[in-house]
């Protein structure tokens, strides 16, 4: 049944206006429930390396957006950017778990799949899903601040290797596992 007004994937999430991403149950695809809602997290407030980050909030369609994601296992955290929707940044991040046995170095782009491979064994797409969540920390208007903007969210909470999983330091140079 087509609903003209709306379709189903576009209310996936809604924001609740404190910061806090609020999971949907609605069903957005050939009888497929959302891949990003279990990974959402409740949480508008949130301690990182004993600094306290407050999230503005956003959904899974988010863009220009800087956003956190957490280990559930060992709280390691992790921030990343989009200018693109937020749950087609996480596909590209989850997409590297097929290729991160034969990855000639570790870099952000693969971070968080040797992170989950490597240390928590994970080898499918659910383990994947299953050991992170996800928070919408900043959304932007200029998306030419975004690089500025994660980078300062990086060294502010100190998520860089070896207290998070971002592998790049302040001005660029790759850093190994």
């Amino acid at each position: 049944m087509n609903n003209i007004l709306f379709k189903q994937k576009d209310i996936c999430f809604r924001e609740s206006g404190d910061g806090k991403t609020v999971k949907c149950t609605i069903i957005v695809q050939r009888g497929r429930k959302c891949a990003s809602c279990p990974m959402a997290s409740y949480l508008a407030h949130i301690i990182i390396n004993g600094v306290e980050l407050y999230c503005e909030g956003g959904d899974c369609k988010s863009s220009i957006i800087i956003y956190l994601i957490t280990c559930k296992l060992c709280l390691i955290n992790y921030f990343g950017k989009s200018i693109n929707q937020f749950r087609e940044r996480f596909n590209g991040h989850r997409s590297h778990l097929k290729n991160i046995m034969n990855a000639d170095e570790i870099d952000d782009e693969n971070s968080l799949a040797a992170h989950a491979h490597f240390v928590h064994g994970v080898k499918t797409a659910a383990e994947f899903n299953d050991l992170y969540r996800f928070s919408i920390v900043k959304r932007l208007q200029n998306p030419n601040l975004l690089t500025r903007v994660e980078q300062s969210f990086i060294n502010k909470y100190k998520t860089q290797h070896p207290l998070g999983l971002n592998m790049n330091d302040p001005i660029g140079l790759r850093m190994l596992f």
